[in-house]
């Protein structure tokens, strides 16, 4: 009788563990159904809720890739804007060297040495016709230096300050430049008349004047040495007007030839 009772509490828990482990698989199944429902249910929901967040997404980034985009083209923009005044600069000391240089080429005259100033104002009006260099007193400089560019004479120093000086133009009223005409035996003076052609006044001599002649400085007087080109002639209203050589409004730079040394 212990025996019988013995196999069938073995039967008897086998048979309920079978149904344990049957049960608990009727249970996940019935779970993952229960699962795989829900997430049938929820799917369209999550999309209808990710959909419009992916669409806002997607737009943020185009607007963020746009705003990059306008962002570097400012960049380039204000990059190519320095690169040109970078290049305007080195074409305006590209020709201000050039100026120098055909300065310093200048043969300079037995016992004359120089200084070249860089024009930095011109004190022009209907009376005055000058131009302010930087170069004064401390730099040598005296009054009636005659003052020149690798073209010819520009006129001479008037007034000097410490640091910088005048130069009284051809053109202007007070200027008087005894002159030559080239290839000729003729002398006469250069007389500013306020505007942009001086006059040809008391000319000596019988050789015919035509248009075209050079005249240069003739030395007499002891203020310019002989030989720097003024300008050419040109007759104009019954008047022989002297070309200038050198346009004032064009100066950058001025040699100043240093009279005490002559």
């Amino acid at each position: 009788m212990i025996l019988v009772k013995q196999w069938f509490s073995v039967f008897f828990f086998i048979l309920l563990a079978l149904l344990t482990m049957v049960a608990s698989q009727l249970n996940l199944q019935h779970s993952q159904m229960v699962r795989l429902h829900i997430l049938d249910r929820v799917t369209p929901i999550l999309t209808a809720i990710t959909t419009p967040i992916d669409q806002i997404n997607a737009t943020a980034d185009k607007i963020q890739n746009a705003m990059q985009i306008f962002s570097e083209n400012e960049r380039l923009r204000g990059d190519n804007q320095r690169l040109k005044i970078w290049h305007d600069r080195a074409l305006l000391l590209q020709a201000e060297n050039e100026k120098l240089r055909r300065l310093l080429d200048m043969p300079a005259a037995a016992n004359i040495s120089y200084v070249t100033a860089p024009v930095i104002g011109d004190s022009s009006d209907k009376f005055y016709k000058s131009l302010i260099v930087k170069a004064g007193a401390e730099d040598g400089i005296t009054e009636d230096m005659p003052a020149i560019t690798e073209k010819g004479l520009v006129g001479r120093t008037v007034d000097v300050g410490e640091k910088q000086s005048r130069i009284l133009l051809l053109a202007d009223w007070n200027s008087h430049i005894p002159v030559y005409i080239e290839k000729t035996n003729s002398y006469a003076v250069v007389a500013g008349r306020n505007n942009e052609n001086p006059e040809l006044i008391h000319l000596l001599g019988d050789a015919p004047i035509m248009d075209g002649m050079r005249v240069m400085t003739s030395g007499l007087g002891g203020v310019f040495p002989p030989g720097l080109p003024v300008g050419f002639l040109r007759k104009i209203d019954g008047k022989i007007a002297v070309i200038p050589y050198n346009k004032n409004d064009k100066l950058a730079f001025i040699r100043l030839m240093n009279v005490s040394s002559r």
